[in-house]
């Protein structure tokens, strides 16, 4: 997986993309970010972005 760093209004984040060629693996993804959702350090609603949506 490929992993993007931002910094965003002072807060550190992390973008991670699955390869574009392959299938992306969600079990893969998931291990990868449960350490951090266990211990508290991710939200969970931070997981996901979506695009393209008419603004509210």
């Amino acid at each position: 997986m490929t992993t993007v760093p931002e910094k965003r209004f002072g807060e550190e984040l992390v973008h991670v993309y699955p390869p574009i060629q392959a299938e992306p693996d969600w079990g893969a993804f998931f291990r990868a970010v449960d350490p951090f959702l266990f211990d508290g350090s991710i939200q969970p609603g931070r997981l996901g972005q979506v695009w393209g949506l008419p603004p509210s």
